[in-house]
């Protein structure tokens, strides 16, 4: 598992990268929808032609935010509940195995944190 996760650190940044990359085309295309939105109407347009062509700008550029805002990469989503379960351990009654070969007491739910980790007693 250390192994796993330390592949998924050193490649977290081409993740982050990634994600950026395609939150910044959706922003993009927000902004040549708005452009073209502007640029096409006519001047004297009612409002709701104005509001459905505004309609895609709205959506796009919603749609961007929302995938900018919530970017994490996948070695972050993980570890934090290992962390989060960490400090339960600590400061709870639950033990570890005492050697790594044995096998564990019962595999189960952390009492803490729900995390089911083998291992520890449930």
């Amino acid at each position: 598992m250390a192994r796993r996760l330390d592949t998924m650190r050193r490649g977290e940044r081409v993740g982050l990268v990634l994600s950026y990359a395609v939150g910044a085309a959706l922003l993009s295309l927000a902004v040549v929808a708005a452009v073209r939105c502007v640029d096409q109407m006519p001047a004297g347009a009612p409002s709701p032609a104005r509001l459905a062509a505004a309609r895609d700008v709205v959506l796009v550029g919603s749609a961007a935010l929302l995938w900018l805002l919530t970017v994490d990469g996948r070695y972050r989503g993980i570890c934090a509940p290992l962390d989060r379960h960490r400090r339960h351990v600590e400061t709870s009654d639950q033990e570890p195995s005492v050697q790594m070969n044995e096998p564990p007491a019962r595999t189960g739910p952390c009492r803490s944190c729900s995390l089911r980790v083998a291992g520890w007693r449930a």
